[in-house]
């Protein structure tokens, strides 16, 4: 390939390494605030019950014990979208970046404004369905979020017509039903507005970030040939170990994750009715 086709290639994987990092942040945090959250709830009723238990030995039912082996399996789910889910979400990205870009020259000058308005269309390709995508209209809140199929298998064994509290349940059988309570928690409606706010403060912070490098408006712009090594490079100051407090701490500090994370310790923390 000749130096304008590399030029071109590097522009569309940037854009689409930098849209995938603030997805893959995002969803992330959402993911494992539910996970630790569902199993703190699950452990502390274990506690309580054990505690219980030796008191009032034959009052109490037996609940089914979540051994560190059930827990480490649980959590390792988290793998799924770090190795296949996080392929697949790059592609997807990929494809609408690609569509997006193409008809955008290297020569073309632009602020921030002009760089995430490009990434703004590119997240409606993949956030709202076509017809969404074309008003610009909110993704519904009574439906699942189209990112969230990245996070599970499609294939996740689900429990049919048995208790997580049910004495007899094996920890094969209580490692499905924690998946299974887990999609269900992913298909909710209450995940995908905490997973939106989530992804608006994400590009939110990305935004600004991106404007201590670039021209102000007032200023005449960069061509986006000299805008994609800069927002390669943002990409690295965002993620890195050490810029968490920078990108990471702002969504850990989201009023509606953290109301989202205490409502579902809540939930599996009550003993069964």
């Amino acid at each position: 390939p000749n130096k304008l086709q590399v030029w071109e290639q590097l522009k569309g994987m940037t854009v689409c390494r930098f849209v995938v990092g603030v997805y893959a942040c995002c969803l992330l945090v959402v993911f494992l605030r539910v996970q630790f959250n569902v199993l703190g709830g699950y452990m502390y009723l274990d506690t309580d019950t054990k505690d219980s238990l030796s008191e009032q030995a034959d009052n109490m039912l037996p609940a089914a014990l979540v051994s560190q082996n059930v827990q480490q399996v649980y959590v390792s789910t988290v793998q799924h979208f770090l190795s296949q889910g996080l392929v697949s979400l790059v592609q997807r990205v990929q494809d609408t970046v690609n569509e997006e870009l193409s008809g955008v020259s290297l020569r073309e000058r632009m602020h921030t404004e002009g760089v995430m308005h490009i990434i703004g269309r590119i997240r409606r390709q993949i956030e709202y369905t076509t017809e969404e995508a074309e008003s610009a209209q909110l993704l519904p809140s009574n439906v699942a979020h189209p990112l969230a199929r990245f996070l599970l298998p499609a294939d996740t064994a689900q429990m049919q017509g048995n208790s997580a509290h049910s004495a007899d349940l094996s920890s094969g059988q209580l490692q499905e039903h924690l998946s299974a309570e887990t999609r269900d928690i992913l298909d909710s409606k209450d995940f995908n507005q905490v997973l939106q706010s989530c992804l608006e403060a994400g590009f939110s912070t990305a935004s600004q970030q991106l404007e201590s490098v670039l021209p102000g408006k007032d200023g005449e712009g960069l061509p986006l040939a000299r805008i994609v090594p800069l927002l390669n490079a943002q990409v690295l100051v965002f993620f890195r170990a050490h810029g968490e407090g920078q990108f990471v701490q702002p969504l850990l500090s989201l009023p509606v994750l953290k109301t989202f994370a205490s409502n579902l310790y809540e939930a599996f923390s009550q003993p069964p009715s």
